[in-house]
C-alpha cells in the first residue's frame, strides 16, 4: 500500500473528539473558562506531497510554528513550508489552493505558483487576511511578501505585494518607493490591516506598504533609543506581528518582548517581557517569555503566546498574564479537558475568541485543534 494510502487508512480509523461549543456572541471576545476543544483538521502524520480531502484526514507535509489566519468568511488558511503549498480548510474539507509542491519562485495562477518558505525550524512564514478576503503570506526565501486573491471567475491568484529580485533600496523615513525595489520585501512576521496595508519590523525600522509603494515609519536609530540599544527589534522567523484599527502596531522579536509602536504619533514602547523567561509576574512587562508566535484579538487587548520552548499557551489580558492550562482561571468545564489535549503553539485567533492551537511537542505532530472560552 502506497504511504497515502496508509495515511488515509489511519486518519478513518482516527477517534474525533469533539465537544460542544455553546454559541457565543457576534463580536463578543470570550476569555474565562475553557468550554470546549475539538479536532479541526490534520491527522498525526506529516506526508511529503501533502494529502487534501476530509480536514480530518488531511496531512500536509509539515506544520512547525507556522502562524495561520482566519478568513473573514471563516476559512482557516496555512502554509506548509515542507511542500511549498498553502492550504485553505473551510466546511470541514482542506485543499491546496496555492503553491504547485515545487519550491522557487512564480506568481500567476495559485495552482502554479511557487513559494519558498525556509525549511525545519526556520520556516519563516505566516498568513494574514485583510477585511476583503485576500490573504498574504511571507515568502522570506524569496524576499517578497505574495497575496492570494479570487478573481471574479472563481480563480486563485497569487502575485507580489513587497520585494523582488536584486538588492533593492531603502527608502528614508517618509520616502515611498516602488514595494518591487525595496531591499527588505517583507518579513518573517507582518501585519495587515483591514484595507491590505502591511506593516512589518525589519533589521532597519519599521515598513509600511499600500498600494504598490512602500515605506519606512521609523528607523532602526528611533527604536533603539525608545526600546534601548541592547534589544532586537527585528521581527524574524519567532514571534507575531498585529495592526490595530486604531493604526498601533504590535510585534515581538525574538519571541521573548512584545514592542508597539504608535503609527500616529511615532511613539515605541515595550509591552510585555522584561522578566525572566517562562514566568508570570504581576504585570506583562515584568513577565518573560520564550515563544516563537503570538495573535491577537483586533485591538490587541487579548494576546496568546506558545510553542517552541513555551509549550502553554500564555493569555495577557487587563495587566495580567496566565496560563491557560495551569492556572485556575482556565479550568476546563470538564476537568479532563485540560490533561488530554496538551495545547501548545497558538496559530490564530478567530470570531469570539476561538483560539486555534496545535498540541504536541514544539507542534509538528499533532492535530488542529480549536479551543472555545466561555464569558469571563
Amino acid at each position: 500500500m502506497s504511504l497515502r494510502g496508509l495515511c488515509l487508512g489511519a486518519a478513518l480509523l482516527l477517534i474525533v473528539v469533539a465537544v460542544a461549543i455553546p454559541a457565543a456572541e457576534p463580536g463578543a471576545m470570550r476569555f474565562g473558562n475553557v468550554t470546549g476543544v475539538e479536532h479541526v483538521a490534520f491527522v498525526r502524520a506529516s506526508v511529503p506531497g501533502g494529502l487534501v480531502g476530509p480536514a480530518h484526514q488531511c496531512a500536509p507535509g509539515d506544520r512547525r510554528d507556522t502562524r495561520a489566519c482566519v478568513a473573514p468568511d471563516g476559512a482557516i488558511w496555512m502554509p506548509d513550508s515542507l511542500d511549498g503549498v498553502v492550504y485553505r480548510i473551510k466546511d470541514g474539507q482542506a485543499r491546496i489552493v496555492a503553491g504547485c509542491g515545487l519550491k522557487g519562485f512564480r506568481d500567476g495562477p495559485a495552482d502554479r505558483a511557487m513559494f519558498d518558505f525556509g525549511v525545519g525550524s526556520y520556516c519563516d512564514c505566516e498568513a494574514n487576511a485583510d477585511a476583503a478576503g485576500n490573504v498574504y503570506v511571507s515568502d522570506m526565501m524569496n524576499n517578497r511578501l505574495r497575496r492570494i486573491l479570487q478573481k471574479p471567475d472563481g480563480a486563485w491568484w497569487v502575485e507580489t505585494v513587497s520585494g523582488g529580485p536584486g538588492k533593492g533600496r531603502t527608502p528614508k523615513k517618509g520616502e515611498w518607493i516602488p514595494a518591487s525595489e525595496l531591499r527588505f520585501g517583507g518579513a518573517a512576521r507582518f501585519a495587515v490591516a483591514a484595507d491590505g496595508t502591511i506593516y512589518y519590523a525589519q533589521y532597519d525600522g519599521i515598513y509600511m506598504v499600500r498600494n504598490g509603494q512602500g515605506t519606512r515609519l521609523a528607523t532602526a536609530e528611533e527604536l533603539k533609543e525608545a526600546l534601548g540599544p541592547k534589544r532586537s527589534f527585528n521581527d524574524w522567523h519567532v514571534g507575531g506581528s498585529h495592526i490595530t484599527p486604531d493604526g498601533v502596531f504590535y510585534w515581538m522579536p525574538g519571541g521573548q518582548e512584545i514592542f508597539r509602536f504608535d503609527t500616529r504619533t511615532g511613539q515605541a514602547e515595550v509591552v510585555a517581557g522584561e522578566g525572566p523567561k517562562q514566568t508570570d509576574m504581576a504585570t506583562p512587562r515584568e513577565s518573560g517569555f520564550h515563544t516563537v508566535l503570538a495573535v491577537y484579538s483586533p485591538d490587541a487587548s487579548l494576546i496568546y503566546t506558545g510553542g517552541g520552548d513555551e509549550n502553554t499557551p500564555r493569555r495577557i489580558h487587563q495587566g495580567t498574564v496566565k496560563h491557560v492550562q495551569k492556572d485556575g482561571t482556565f479550568k476546563a468545564t470538564k476537568e479532563g479537558d485540560r490533561d488530554n489535549w496538551h495545547l501548545d503553539a497558538v496559530v490564530a485567533l478567530g470570531p469570539e475568541g476561538r483560539l486555534y492551537v496545535f498540541p504536541g511537542s514544539y507542534a509538528w505532530s499533532g492535530w488542529l485543534v480549536r479551543v472555545n472560552f466561555a464569558k469571563e
